[in-house]
């Protein structure tokens, strides 16, 4: 494990304070390799607790400040156990999805219109109450609420503030 080629890669799953998971893929299933990095790694100062999964090919570290992503990243290099590369930022929707709650309340409010379904739902639900013969407060509130959706604007005003989406 001295060459730096041959080293290992492992990517930071996720990151708190405290707390440092990440994952070696290379070492799936290698249950020796991980008793051995424990070894290693509990000689750490900072290491409060260690927890490898050789299942599932993770790491979790429960540890003290100011111990962290970038001393763990350089003694492992140092010590020639792998690479640890920063976590990896995933955005399912990229541009598609605006970042701005309120520009996305507006563009949905624009692309979908629930209360079609939600009345044809509660008209329903009201004539299964009243077929039951639960006029009065199942079939009525059911009916009441239906009636409601009718008189709501559908659409998230253009000149709203985030407020108004709480």
């Amino acid at each position: 494990m001295t060459v730096a080629s041959s080293l290992l890669d492992a990517w930071v799953v996720h990151q708190t304070t405290g707390r440092l998971r990440f994952r070696l893929p290379g070492k799936r299933k290698d249950r020796e390799f991980f008793v051995r990095l424990g070894e290693w790694i509990t000689q750490l100062p900072g290491i409060v607790a260690y927890r490898g999964n050789p299942v599932t090919a993770t790491v979790l570290l429960v540890h003290q400040q100011p111990f962290g992503f970038e001393y763990l990243q350089r003694v492992a290099l140092e010590d020639g156990w792998f690479r640890l590369h920063p976590t990896e930022t995933f955005e399912p929707f990229g541009d598609a999805l605006p970042s701005n709650p309120l520009a996305f309340a507006q563009s949905l409010s624009q692309m979908v219109d629930y209360k079609p379904a939600a009345f044809t739902m509660l008209l329903s639900l009201s004539s299964v109450q009243l077929a039951r013969g639960e006029v009065l407060p199942p079939a009525a509130t059911l009916l009441w609420y239906a009636i409601g959706l009718l008189d709501q604007p559908n659409r998230v005003k253009p000149d709203a503030t985030e407020s108004d989406l709480v």
